[in-house]
């Protein structure tokens, strides 16, 4: 009977571990997916293009010296109702860049705040241009549905500027000063703040 009672106490003690271990296997299963949905939504999916970082375009910029800043390379691409935007045409103004996807959740997450920063910006010489490489059908569904206010700029229209600029993941955001150098770059999801606090920086900064 002893020997018996001793087995038993064996085997729940045995099965109480277990039990422990499966709880501890799902607790770090439901960190490890937490943590992997927080690294998606605050650093970037990755693009389409298999290309390597351009390590000197993807540094930040803001606290380079004026002679330090790289001038953003010019381009021209198609609207969603085909016509031809240039950057050059815009260097009087401070231009937001933002490239996206709408496959791109934290490209999604960001895209409210942009249309809010891009309204409360428009009449103070700030513009912004979207720039996707998704098909022109799914872009203007999207843009109705997120009441996109900004241009959207369908990228591989006119050129491939992803490549060209050495994009690999997105979103990527970056904010030009007026005489065409990049002033600030941020790759992952911008929030409102930091949004506001970057174009007020560049705005001051011309002044």
């Amino acid at each position: 009977m002893e020997i018996k009672s001793k087995r038993k106490i064996k085997n729940n003690i045995l099965s109480d571990n277990a039990g422990a271990d499966k709880k501890i296997t799902g607790l770090a299963v439901s960190l490890f997916l937490v943590l992997a949905l927080f690294s998606i939504i605050f650093s970037g999916c990755f693009s389409k293009l298999p290309i390597k970082l351009n390590e000197k375009l993807m540094k930040t910029t803001a606290e380079s010296s004026q002679e330090e800043k790289e001038y953003a390379n010019d381009f021209t691409l198609l609207d969603i109702e085909g016509n031809e935007v240039s950057l050059h045409d815009y260097q009087d103004k401070i231009v937001v860049l933002n490239f996206w996807a709408t496959w791109c959740p934290p490209c999604r997450a960001e895209i409210p705040d942009f249309v809010d920063v891009y309204d409360s910006y428009k009449d103070r010489n700030v513009q912004f241009f979207g720039i996707s490489d998704d098909d022109e059908k799914s872009l203007k569904d999207f843009i109705i549905e997120y009441s996109i206010s900004y241009p959207t700029l369908l990228d591989g229209s006119k050129d491939r500027i992803m490549a060209k600029w050495g994009i690999n993941a997105i979103p990527h955001t970056f904010i030009l000063s007026r005489n065409g150098r990049i002033f600030y770059d941020q790759l992952g999801l911008m929030t409102k703040d930091q949004l506001i606090k970057a174009i007020e920086a560049a705005l001051q900064s011309e002044k």
